[in-house]
């Protein structure tokens, strides 16, 4: 049972390697918008139980970031390990 508060989902994103060019970046961003703004695709997404949003890569690093630091403090706060 998950304590009150709790939330867990799942997600799915596009990454590019570290240091990509920023117009490849933007270019990537807006085929990825455009995708989303699709009717069939967002159909498609929907009838698999999926949420599609489209923002900025820099929103989309926000959300990493802070996803990795709410892991990170669960995780501690468990005491799991890896052995």
């Amino acid at each position: 049972m998950m304590p009150p508060g709790f939330e867990v989902g799942a997600w799915q994103g596009i990454l590019a390697p570290a240091r990509t060019a920023p117009d490849a970046v933007a270019r990537l961003n807006a085929a990825v918008r455009a995708a989303l703004a699709d009717p069939d695709v967002r159909a498609r997404l929907a009838a698999q139980g999926a949420q599609p949003t489209a923002g900025s890569p820099e929103d989309y690093a926000r959300y990493l970031r802070d996803e990795v630091e709410r892991w990170g403090r669960v995780v501690a706060e468990s005491g799991a390990t890896v052995e």
